[in-house]
């Protein structure tokens, strides 16, 4: 058929040929891609706005309808009235008359937010967009005072209890399970992810910039000239002697052994025994008068001894140089 219309000069449809595909077989037109309405600001709409602006539209068409009705059944109650149909044609008349009032009314007082009423510039009409930053302003104050303060947070807070709420949960067994397990899967993943390196260098530049910032040396000297003072460090020197004492006493052979060992090597082992008894006897001979001799001179200057007493002699300067001579 084609052909013979050709032959006889007929001209191809052209919706055929670009719809159908011309000479190479029927296929069906594609559809055109449907358009997304642009707004006047520039945004587009997406299907749930297009299907929002249907419904105001079928709103207003129906407003719309009823206030027209509305107005007829004012004229006809008027032309009954005045008709002498009765009294019920005035009250009908009223009726009709207070809905076109309210509707006029409702109409203008929704129109006057957003926009002027007929494009007249009304006073105190298009209050929206005229007076938005002063609006959003206020109710930011608003929201701010009455629900955002300080005070009504905080007595938010403790009217609901959080911490009272927590900690009984919390006192429950399988709960406190629960958060430990979680709290080291969550430490151990942490743990995992980091480095080393990485943990160490933030550990270490934390603490170096909080030494740096504080002033540490005075306080601990301050500390320190006051335990003097009042003789603390007694206390510390006292413990000292008496675990001297004890490893004294316990490691008797230890002692013997080093002196021995350090011995020359040309001197007799019995000579080297005895230096070395010697050696430990007066070693713990010191130990223990430094133990039981609170005044003792290795202690240092005692703050009880008064300037005028005269200084008393060392046992252990009196044996040790008697025995060294």
């Amino acid at each position: 058929m084609q052909s013979a219309n050709t032959e006889k000069g007929h001209e191809p449809d052209e919706g055929r040929t670009s719809g159908e595909g011309g000479l190479f077989g029927a296929r069906p037109a594609a559809r055109a891609a449907p358009v997304t309405p642009v707004a006047p600001g520039g945004f587009t709409y997406s299907p749930a706005d297009e299907e929002k602006r249907r419904g105001v539209r079928r709103m207003k068409i129906t407003a719309t309808g009823l206030l027209v009705f509305v107005a007829l059944v004012y004229v006809l109650a008027k032309w009954a009235q005045h008709s002498g149909a009765g009294a019920w044609a005035g009250y009908v008349a009223a009726a009709a008359e207070a809905g076109m009032v309210g509707a006029l009314a409702d109409w203008f007082a929704v129109t006057a937010l957003f926009r002027h009423p007929l494009g007249l510039p009304i006073p105190h009409t298009a209050i929206i967009p005229n007076k938005k930053d002063q609006l959003g302003a206020s109710l930011g104050d608003f929201v701010g005072e009455n629900f955002l303060s300080a005070d009504v947070v905080r007595g938010r807070l403790h009217a609901v209890g959080i911490g009272g709420r927590l900690g009984t949960w919390l006192a429950q067994p399988a709960h406190a399970d629960r958060v430990t397990a979680e709290l080291a899967t969550a430490l151990r993943g942490a743990l995992t992810v980091l480095r080393d390196s990485d943990v160490q260098a933030v550990v270490g530049e934390a603490i170096t910039r909080r030494a740096d910032a504080q002033e540490i040396a005075p306080g601990i000297g301050k500390m320190l000239e006051k335990i003097v003072a009042d003789g603390g460090h007694r206390r510390v020197v006292d413990l000292v002697c008496v675990r001297a004492h004890d490893w004294l006493v316990e490691h008797a052979d230890s002692v013997m052994d080093a002196v021995q060992g350090g011995a020359p090597g040309w001197t007799p082992r019995f000579v080297d025994k005895k230096v070395g008894d010697r050696v430990y006897k007066e070693l713990l001979r010191f130990v223990t008068e430094m133990r039981d001799m609170p005044e003792h001179p290795a202690r240092g200057p005692s703050t009880a001894s008064s300037p005028t007493s005269p200084p008393t002699s060392s046992p252990t300067r009196t044996r040790g140089s008697a025995w060294s001579a």
